[in-house]
């Protein structure tokens, strides 16, 4: 925590400091100086840190906590298996074998194309033997 001096208000840095020991003492409960208060430029610093103690916890609640984590478990379903439906409108499968699709650059900016390209564009291809069963895995065939 810092106390912050704006313009001539630096001349009472003893006011600060009183300010910072009245803020720790009132603090003694939760946590400890670490660093006496000490000025750097305009503010004047003082570092506590949270006293450390263990919060013991009495065996009732935890076979609560326990019994809910149980039954977090048990709501828990499975989920079903979903055709992603952009598979679907991309993809067309030919007698189990092979999977054919649209080629890609045929839709827009088509006037700096050649047509000779926007031709070979526009006709299907099939697709790699690599490509084939992550397909059909999304297909869900």
């Amino acid at each position: 925590m810092y106390v912050f001096f704006k313009g001539r208000s630096i001349i009472y840095k003893n006011k600060g400091f009183k300010i910072l020991i009245k803020i720790s003492n009132l603090l003694k409960k939760y946590g400890f100086i670490q660093k006496n208060p000490y000025m750097e430029k305009n503010k004047m610093f003082m570092l506590m840190l949270p006293l450390k103690k263990k919060i013991k916890i009495k065996n009732n609640e935890k076979k609560k906590k326990k019994k809910k984590k149980k039954k977090k478990k048990k709501k828990k379903k499975k989920k079903k298996k979903k055709n992603k439906s952009s598979f679907k409108k991309r993809f067309k499968i030919i007698n189990k074998k092979k999977i054919k699709r649209k080629q890609s650059f045929k839709n827009h900016i088509l006037t700096k194309k050649s047509n000779k390209r926007k031709k070979r564009l526009s006709k299907f291809v099939y697709l790699k033997k690599k490509n084939y069963k992550n397909i059909i895995k999304n297909l869900n065939i």
